[in-house]
Formats: C-alpha cells, sequence, structure tokens
C-alpha cells in the first residue's frame, strides 16, 4: 500500500508539529535533507508503557560478534595460565627463600 511505513504506519497521517504549525512528516523529512533527530520528550500520542516484546538474534546478524567471540580465549585455556602463573609465582618465591642471607 503506498504511504505505508514499515511497521504498517500509514505515513501520510504522521505530522510533525513545528513552530509554524504541523507539517506532513514526508514533508518535513525532504525539507530537513532526511537526516533528523527527535527527543523522546517532543514524541505525542505515545504509550504510557511500553513492555519490549522478547526476542533473539543471530550470531551472524550482529556486526563484528562472530570475529569478536573468535578472538577470545577458551576458558580451558585461561585455567591452565591462570595455575602456570601462580605456580611460577610460588616457585620464585621458594627460590627467594632459599637463597643464603
Amino acid at each position: 500500500m503506498a504511504g505505508e511505513g514499515k511497521f504498517g504506519l500509514n505515513i501520510e497521517a504522521v505530522y510533525v508539529n513545528t513552530d509554524d504549525g504541523p507539517v506532513p512528516l514526508l514533508e518535513y523529512l525532504e525539507a530537513q535533507g532526511g537526516d533528523v533527530s527527535v527527543s523522546w520528550a517532543d514524541v505525542s500520542g505515545k504509550p504510557s508503557t511500553f513492555a519490549p516484546d522478547t526476542h533473539t538474534h543471530a550470531i551472524g546478524d550482529i556486526d563484528g560478534l562472530t570475529a569478536a567471540l573468535a578472538d577470545k580465549a577458551d576458558a580451558s585455556d585461561l585455567t591452565a595460565k591462570a595455575d602456570s602463573s601462580a605456580l611460577s609465582e610460588l616457585e620464585a618465591r621458594v627460590a627467594a627463600l632459599e637463597e643464603p642471607a
């Protein structure tokens, strides 16, 4: 249907309140070059509460997530590194105690 937005919104029925009075949304956006930010306080007719719907995203749908996850170490690798570090520290302390004063 012409004039219907992504969420079934009738674009022709949406107006922006300006200092000069209400202006159709499409006309307003064209006059602004398409880049417009609107404060949440300036949105009228919004519900008093908005409960978000539960949803999920596939890992591949989130920019950069697959690469970020691939760069992370496995938990088993971290445990081995932590144990190795603790052992090295303990060995250094024992060696210091064994040195003659």
